[in-house]
């Protein structure tokens, strides 16, 4: 089992489901003694599970903050000290790995457009460490720069 706060909380909560379920029966067919005793473990099971819902749900709203800066342009945002993992620790570092691309490519994307206006069609979009549709932007951006180049040049060739 994974050692995240999900992972706890769920063993939490299947915890103290199967001690209320055995107070019950305890306390119908034993002492009332036996049935507290499932009482105050069904209590125990639900605060630690509790506890780990709430240390859980820090970790994603940390991640939501993040999403919600760089939805509103900043590039710079990034997931930290997250500690986690399983499910949420691969969510913040596949948030991380998407800003870093995201951010990658627009660097790269308006170095090379700063050049192109210019009339310095050499820089190019380098693709490398990019991945997908990344790519295949950089791509059709090379191929344009290439294009506006090539127009340039028989410009000046008549002019």
């Amino acid at each position: 089992m994974s050692s995240s706060s999900l992972s706890r909380f769920d063993a939490g909560t299947l915890a103290a489901g199967a001690a209320a379920v055995a107070g019950a029966l305890a306390g119908a067919l034993a002492s009332p003694v036996v049935a507290g005793g499932f009482a105050l473990a069904t209590i125990a099971a639900l605060v630690l599970a509790h506890r780990a819902h709430r240390a859980e749900f820090a970790k994603v709203r940390a991640c939501v903050d993040v999403m919600a800066r760089a939805a509103s342009g900043n590039l710079d945002a990034r997931v930290i000290n997250l500690g986690a993992n399983g499910m949420v620790g691969d969510l913040g570092r596949s948030i991380n790995r998407l800003l870093d691309l995201t951010e990658a490519f627009a660097k790269e994307a308006n170095t090379a457009m700063e050049y192109a206006n210019r009339r310095r069609y050499f820089r190019k979009i380098v693709p490398t460490g990019l991945r997908g549709s990344f790519v295949f932007y950089a791509q059709t951006i090379n191929k344009s720069l290439a294009l506006l180049a090539e127009r340039d040049a028989e410009f000046h060739r008549f002019v």
